[in-house]
């Protein structure tokens, strides 16, 4: 026997579910473009979140005013 959900609310009270998830559940919210809701590969489901951001060597370089240069 199968048992068919259907969830008849509005699409922004959907969507709404799918943004708390992520906020609540996962880490990389701030960093996160897609914010797909329990369908992530980071809360169990199968899809693979867009994050973004760059690479380690895309750091800001340390601040070096008081240092002084020798040449």
């Amino acid at each position: 026997m199968r048992v068919l959900i259907a969830d008849d609310r509005p699409k922004w009270m959907q969507k709404e579910d799918r943004v708390m998830a992520c906020m609540s559940q996962c880490h990389l919210f701030k960093k996160c473009s897609s914010r797909i809701g329990t369908e992530c590969k980071k809360l169990g489901g199968s899809e693979i979140p867009k994050i973004r951001g760059g690479s380690v060597g895309k750091e800001k370089p340390r601040n070096r005013k008081g240092k002084a240069r020798r040449i």
